[in-house]
């Protein structure tokens, strides 16, 4: 709120907020919608307090209202009404808003408080809301969040941005009106460690018990089905999918150690090829449509054969991965994942796509 541009008019525009639960998302977007709407100096202040449902909107409209209740110099300036917050001297209002986008058209956004935006299946509530603020002076829309699972989400799109203007990766102009801010455990800490969880948690011991917060995350621990749920929503990471049903750290003991070279791996899996040639196998082919890698996964089953070594008991499997050679790079910056090292590296094999016109049978 307090960077300005040398019209005295705020710098940004929209702002991500992205953090764990129970670290006060609500209330802080309560209190910024109050005082976009009491403190602003802005006209005909609409200020919306917008979310998947009516119901999850009044959440943050709710705290709003307790707040003005709780407030005397609040209440001598805000006239509450059913779902309306309103300063009549300015003619200003806040209210929640419908999560029916096709309802949103009309609108004059002077601000809006967007929560739980990893919630919404689609982009269209915040692109209304977006499109609705080209007639005021200092616009802007506030999107607080925790992490999702959905990497097509509009959720998703949003923190990928958010990471690149916070890396300084974008056009100074286009990072610029864009405020981030990301909550969240450094890759590779362990997530059962007390010691990160704060890095997610900005308000643990306040807002955030940590005695109740431990005892998600032993449970969690020994419950691999609960892990996404609790990673996710309580240390906010990024998930692949709602649940899980294998514990990852056990998967990767079966494996090379997490410091092994390119190289190490690459030898290892000739070591394997030799090894496993002619032995009996399950196979799985995954060809991808549009976006996705095409995949073949080998499953070999345990054996008795010595050669093996202490593999002969084990299940081992090797992968095969395939990429479009013409979009390799795209597809990199896209999806933030280098693809072109792993190219490189023999991890990924990247394949030019020819199109061939069906000949008739003689």
């Amino acid at each position: 709120m307090g960077w300005k541009r040398a019209a005295g008019l705020r710098r940004f525009r929209t702002a991500y907020v992205e953090v764990a639960r129970k670290n006060g998302k609500s209330a802080l977007l309560a209190g910024i919608a109050l005082y976009a709407l009491v403190a602003d100096g802005e006209a005909g202040a609409h200020v919306y307090a917008a979310a998947t449902t009516r119901d999850q909107a009044r959440i943050v409209f709710g705290e709003a209202e307790r707040m003005v209740a709780a407030s005397p110099a609040l209440s001598a300036r805000v006239t509450r009404t059913v779902n309306n917050l309103a300063v009549l001297p300015t003619a200003s209002w806040f209210r929640p808003l419908s999560a029916d986008a096709s309802k949103m058209d009309g609108l004059n956004v002077h601000f809006a408080a967007v929560d739980e935006v990893h919630e919404h299946p689609g982009p269209e509530i915040i692109q209304k809301l977006n499109t609705a603020t080209g007639a005021r002076r200092q616009p802007l829309i506030v999107e607080i969040t925790t992490a999702g699972h959905d990497r097509h989400s509009v959720c998703r799109q949003h923190h990928e941005f958010s990471v690149k203007v916070l890396e300084g990766t974008l056009p100074q102009e286009t990072a610029d009106p864009w405020f981030g801010f990301i909550a969240t455990i450094d890759e590779g800490d362990d997530w059962t460690d007390p010691k990160v969880w704060v890095k997610a948690n900005p308000s643990l011991g306040v807002t955030v018990k940590p005695d109740d917060l431990k005892r998600q995350i032993d449970e969690a621990r020994e419950m691999p089905a609960q892990q996404n749920a609790i990673r996710r929503l309580r240390l906010n990471e990024w998930t692949e999918q709602v649940t899980r049903w294998l514990d990852m750290e056990v998967w990767a003991e079966g494996g090379l150690p997490v410091t092994a070279g390119g190289a190490d791996i690459a030898g290892e899996l000739a070591r394997l090829e030799q090894l496993l040639a002619g032995r009996e196998c399950y196979g799985g082919l995954d060809l991808a449509r549009v976006n996705d890698l095409s995949a073949l996964m080998l499953l070999f089953p345990p054996t008795r054969d010595s050669a093996l070594g202490s593999l002969a008991e084990k299940w081992i499997t090797l992968s095969r991965f395939w990429v479009p050679e013409e979009d390799i790079l795209r597809r990199a910056r896209r999806d933030r994942v280098p693809y072109d090292v792993w190219r490189d590296q023999g991890f990924l094999v990247a394949r030019r796509i020819c199109s061939c016109a069906a000949m008739p049978m003689p």
